[in-house]
């Protein structure tokens, strides 16, 4: 039998066109393949999901923007003057999910999960340096994101490595194989 994959309502933005190479960057199709991927990623999810993140539809952002644009996105959001890789931003808060008594909610028929954005110019950079794909990066960064956004987070050793090891079966869903970076942390 077949997976359910739930639908998806992504919104996918490139906000630097002048950095995008190949079909994950561009604006047509880079929508379709980045759709069918989280797609099969919140499927992988699904059984692992609390109540609360349990769905028939999500909606999720996704956009690639330069070095520049990231810097002041953790500025102003994470007070944090300098660019980063991937930042995302839940639509809802771990603690009104964690309010929530799990016992009284059924399946949700839409959960909102938030925005991942990547900077292009940085994935580029550590695609170069580990000398891999810079799609190979990108779903990386894109699998770290969505962990965040439905409530995995890395505050520790132990808890940063639990998180990086789910990334990589994420990874291990696509048809490339990638060299372990539980060693290489985020």
């Amino acid at each position: 039998m077949l997976p359910s994959f739930p639908d998806l309502d992504l919104a996918f933005r490139i906000e630097c066109k002048e950095l995008s190479t190949g079909i994950w960057t561009d604006p047509n199709k880079g929508y379709k393949l980045w759709h069918e991927l989280f797609r099969v990623w919140l499927s992988d999810l699904s059984s692992e999901l609390p109540t609360i993140f349990q769905a028939e539809i999500y909606t999720l952002g996704l956009r690639l923007i330069n070095d520049t644009q990231i810097q002041k996105i953790n500025r102003d959001w994470r007070q944090n003057d300098k660019p980063t890789d991937v930042l995302s931003f839940a639509a809802n808060s771990a603690e009104v999910f964690h309010s929530m008594s799990e016992s009284n909610i059924q399946l949700n028929k839409l959960v909102e999960l938030g925005d991942i954005i990547i900077s292009l110019e940085s994935a580029a950079r550590q695609a170069r340096e580990l000398n891999h794909s810079l799609e190979e990066e990108l779903h990386w960064l894109a699998s770290h994101g969505l962990l965040h956004l439905l409530g995995w987070d890395h505050p520790n050793e132990i808890l940063l490595n639990t998180m990086l090891r789910r990334q990589e079966k994420l990874i291990l869903k696509l048809e490339y194989k990638k060299n372990s970076r539980i060693d290489n942390q985020c």
